[in-house]
Order: C-alpha cells, then structure tokens, then sequence
C-alpha cells in the first residue's frame, strides 16, 4: 500500500493493478504499517516534513475507499495453519485468508514467500497482470 505514496521500485505494477481493480481490500492493520512506513520515510529523508503530511493525508483519504473485511476468529484460526505452512506472519496469513472468500480477489504483494503462498489459494497479480498459475 506505501508504494501508492512513495515513488519506489514496484509503484507502476500497483498503479496498473489498481487501474484494473473494481475494488481494493486490506486489513485495518495496514493503516497503522503504512502510517509507520511512511513516518519511517520521513525519518530516513525520503520525505520532508510538507511531503509526508501529503502522503497521510492521501492515505486518509485513499483508506476510506478500501474496503476492510472483517478478521472472524474462523479465519485467524485457519491463518495459523497458513502461516505455519508457509513461514508468513499471522497477519500476513490472516489478509490472506479474508480475502481468500470473494470470488474476483486477487493478491498483490511484494514479499516473494506471501505471494508464492497466496498463490496457492487465490490468483496473485503480477507485472504483466493476473496469475492463476500456482492455484489449484
């Protein structure tokens, strides 16, 4: 989600993927890590101080148009089994798993172990669109 905010390697293959998306969902989780992403920019001089307000406030108004499924304990539960499989963080397993449940999601990320593991259950959305390549 920083990559909409922050011009980095892999901005062009999230701007395309939005452009293509009906929808956009994350877990209310990634508020607070892009608010901490983008805090830690400013601290490393990506930003100065104009250009991070600038950068929370079109989070701000971005966050309000995700939409932000509910994490059930059903899905943490099933989560843990993900993460343990695939050596991911519970919250990372826990997107994945929400979002598992809607027919036309796809999984966008730049981490190569939760993407790989996100393609086993729902199609993955790569630089040259979408995957359905290691789904089963």
């Amino acid at each position: 989600m920083v990559k909409l905010y922050v011009v980095e390697e892999g901005r062009e293959v999230v701007e395309q993927a939005l452009e293509e998306a009906e929808s956009i969902s994350t877990s209310v989780v990634a508020y607070a890590e892009a608010r901490a992403a983008l805090a830690r920019k400013r601290r490393e001089g990506v930003f100065s101080a104009e250009e991070h307000r600038e950068a929370v406030n079109a989070l701000n108004v971005d966050w309000e148009t995700f939409e932000k499924p509910e994490v059930t304990e059903g899905i943490v539960r099933v989560a843990g089994d993900v993460a343990e499989e695939h050596a991911l963080t519970v919250r990372a397993a826990a997107s994945e798993e929400s979002e598992e449940s809607a027919e036309a999601v796809f999984f966008l990320g730049f981490d190569s172990d939760l993407t790989k593991a996100a393609g086993q259950v729902m199609r993955t959305y790569e630089a040259d669109g979408i995957s359905d390549e290691n789904r089963p």
